[in-house]
């Protein structure tokens, strides 16, 4: 029995390594969204800090308050996986740290353990105890030290080159209609377009976009939390506008041709939405989803009514058509309320945030 404490924690901190190392293969390297709830306690204990911060703050700086949160979830998740590494190799190693191998350890020897090991996870070796299994605690803590900082810097080019994809695509759609774009807004601008086959390839292009967000925002959750520290500059905002512009192009001015770069971004943009915010949810600690069904309002409806009236399309609020839109909307309105609240987006006139809105 008087091995037990020695085996107990043996167990626990080889425990506590292989699920860390885990963790980061999971979220680094494997493919597909992340299962890791290392990952998931780290981004959520994230957005609550920034969540509770900005409401601290006047609306003209949450903006910018949230362009921090994504460097910050970078620095934690590797702070996090360094720390809890560390304290896992520093039990495996403390029964070892008396001169009387595997005898009873006493408290102050876990502190030079620690040392110990965090000095081999820097790949600085200046602390060291004589022995087989302290080397071997050592040789090991310090390749996956190194491992651990390789992976990380190799993951940061790939997430830089995600963001400025998205964020490039939101900055040349606001150049269109001109402010955050919005549905009706940018349909207009796209019928205006004098150009051959303007619209359709304007939505052609976005199919591309859609399916990089999707892949991107599922691969890559950390992504979800870098935004732009422009005002109004809004990669939620702008997936909407165009999917909400190709449904209108579709139940409004009816091009209903299946195969049409209209209906297929529709359905990309519906989809992507959808994906990207159930990968949001547990972001803000829960699985449910919003009771707010993010519809569409009276006013909201005529606000399209009137731009689309002023580019000689009158079509008045009761008319069938709209109502086919709306229901086709409605499969994706609840993402957009989700996406919104989660990253304190700043919202166009049909895509508003009721928690973090600017």
């Amino acid at each position: 029995m008087r091995h037990l404490p020695t085996i107990a924690a043996l167990a626990v901190g080889l425990a506590i390594v292989v699920y860390t190392g885990m963790s980061v293969v999971d979220t680094l390297l494997r493919p597909g969204a992340p299962r890791s709830r290392l990952t998931h306690v780290v981004m959520r204990l994230v957005v609550l800090i920034f969540t509770a911060g900005a409401q601290l703050l006047p609306k003209g700086r949450r903006k910018g308050w949230w362009s921090w949160a994504g460097p910050f979830v970078l620095v934690g998740q590797l702070a996090t996986w360094w720390t809890v590494m560390t304290a896992g190799w520093a039990l495996a190693l403390w029964p070892a740290m008396d001169e009387r191998l595997w005898s009873v350890w006493r408290l102050h020897d876990l502190g030079t353990a620690v040392r110990e090991t965090g000095s081999s996870m820097l790949t600085l070796g200046t602390h060291w105890t004589p022995g087989i299994w302290p080397a071997i605690v050592d040789l090991t803590s310090g390749l996956m030290g190194f491992a651990l900082m390789t992976l990380f810097i190799a993951y940061l080019p790939t997430l830089h080159a995600a963001y400025v994809e998205r964020q490039t695509a939101t900055a040349a759609l606001e150049l269109r209609p001109g402010g955050p774009p919005w549905g009706p807004q940018l349909l207009v601008a796209l019928e205006r377009d004098t150009q051959l086959d303007g619209a359709d390839r304007f939505f052609a292009e976005w199919e591309r976009v859609g399916l990089s967000m999707i892949d991107h925002h599922i691969r890559y959750p950390m992504l979800q939390l870098f935004h732009s520290s422009r005002s109004g500059r809004s990669w939620v905002t702008a997936l909407t506008a165009v999917t909400d512009a190709a449904l209108l192009k579709i139940h409004l001015l009816e091009d209903d041709a299946v195969h049409s770069p209209a209906s297929r971004v529709a359905r990309i943009g519906s989809e992507c939405l959808q994906a990207i915010a159930e990968a949001s949810w547990y972001l803000e600690g829960t699985r449910e989803r919003p009771s707010h069904h993010g519809g569409l309002s009276r006013g909201q409806i005529d606000q399209g009514v009137e731009v689309l009236a002023r580019a000689g399309h009158p079509i008045p609020a009761d008319d069938p058509r709209w109502a086919s839109f709306l229901t086709a909307r409605n499969a994706y309105a609840p993402a957009i309320e989700v996406l919104a609240q989660a990253h304190g987006e700043a919202g166009s006139p049909w895509c508003t945030s009721t928690r973090h809105a600017e």
